[in-house]
């Protein structure tokens, strides 16, 4: 009880501690590509980078490849085969986490049969500029 009463008084008394503080230590942020490649291995199950990043690339390849018949598609005014190329573009973006490039192939998958063929040009040209995005994310990474 003596204890007790003696440690209450000067507690009483006592300046709460102040921890001392740590010196801040610089926290990096994760780059866009690093943040992608995690987001793939999550959604495919993978721990290896080395995997998603190659998985990255040959999407790429071909990515170019649909875009190109996308194209030839358009100047041949063949509304069907872009609806199918999109659709492919859409689910293969999604895979590999390339929301931007799923978006845009998603809407022009979705263009009605009455869109311009200004306008389906348009939308592929989005395509190749977030595929071109993704590119230079890939190779900067």
């Amino acid at each position: 009880a003596q204890l007790a009463a003696t440690c209450a008084r000067w507690l009483r008394h006592a300046r709460p501690a102040t921890p001392a503080s740590a010196p801040a230590v610089p926290v990096r942020e994760a780059t866009a590509m690093e943040t992608l490649v995690r987001r793939l291995q999550e959604q495919l199950g993978e721990s290896d980078e080395g995997f998603a990043r190659d998985l990255l690339g040959r999407y790429l390849s071909v990515t170019d490849d649909i875009v190109v018949d996308m194209r030839q598609a358009a100047d041949a005014g063949d509304r069907t085969a872009i609806q199918q190329l999109a659709h492919r573009l859409r689910g293969s973006s999604a895979t590999v986490c390339a929301d931007a490039i799923a978006e845009a192939a998603r809407t022009l998958e979705h263009l009605p049969s009455s869109a311009e063929a200004a306008e389906v040009r348009g939308h592929i040209d989005e395509i190749e500029r977030h595929v071109a995005d993704l590119r230079g994310l890939v190779h900067a990474g």
